[in-house]
C-alpha cells in the first residue's frame, strides 16, 4: 500500500516536471517574439466608433470603440510589414463613415512598434504612422 501510494506521488511529480519542461521550451525556444506590433490611438477630443485598420498587402485588426486619448494594440500580428494603412471609423456625433488612407515606407526588416495615430485636423481627421524600433 505503501508502494502504490510513493508511486502515485513520484508519477504526479514526474507528470509536473514533463509540464514545466514543455512550458519551458514553449516560451524560451519555440516562441519567437514578433517582429512588431501595430495599433490605433485616439488623438482627438472625441469618441470613435467601428473602428478598423486594413493592412496593405495583408492583414485586417478591428479595435471596436477608441474613446478620447485611448488605443489599441494588435501584438502578434502574423502579416507583412505594411506598404499602405487605411483607418476606417466613424465619429461619435456623426454618422459620416471616415476612410483615411497613409501610403508607409517601412523597412522590410524593422522590428518594433506601428501607432496609427488619429489627430483632427484643421477641419477634418488626419493619420500619422509613428515607428518605434526596438533597441534589443
Amino acid at each position: 500500500m505503501k508502494t502504490k501510494v510513493l508511486m502515485s506521488i513520484g508519477g504526479v511529480l514526474l507528470s509536473f516536471a514533463a509540464l514545466y519542461a514543455a512550458y519551458v521550451f514553449a516560451t524560451h525556444f519555440w516562441y519567437k517574439e514578433p517582429r512588431y506590433t501595430i495599433g490605433v490611438e485616439n488623438a482627438t477630443s472625441v469618441t470613435i466608433d467601428n473602428v478598423l485598420l486594413i493592412l496593405k498587402p495583408e492583414g485586417e485588426f478591428s479595435c471596436g470603440i477608441l474613446s478620447s486619448n485611448n488605443f489599441k494594440r494588435h501584438m502578434d500580428p502574423r502579416w507583412p510589414i505594411p506598404e499602405e494603412v487605411i483607418l476606417r471609423f466613424t465619429n461619435e456625433t456623426e454618422t459620416k463613415r471616415y476612410e483615411l488612407r497613409k501610403k508607409v515606407s517601412i523597412p522590410k526588416d524593422f522590428k518594433g512598434d506601428l501607432t496609427v495615430e488619429v489627430s483632427k485636423g484643421a477641419n477634418d481627421f488626419i493619420i500619422e504612422l509613428k515607428q518605434e524600433p526596438r533597441t534589443k
